[in-house]
């Protein structure tokens, strides 16, 4: 999760992903929250 995490934050920085700074923090923390509910195996 770290590295989807980074790799999201750096293509933001980049300008890669255009969002305001609270709209990209929604999106990332929906996304978190999806892949941590999600089974793994």
């Amino acid at each position: 999760m770290a590295a989807i995490f980074a790799g999201l934050l750096a293509d933001w920085l980049h300008g890669l992903i255009e969002a305001t700074p609270t709209a990209i923090a929604q999106r990332v923390w929906r996304l978190l929250v999806t892949l941590h509910r999600t089974p793994h195996g």
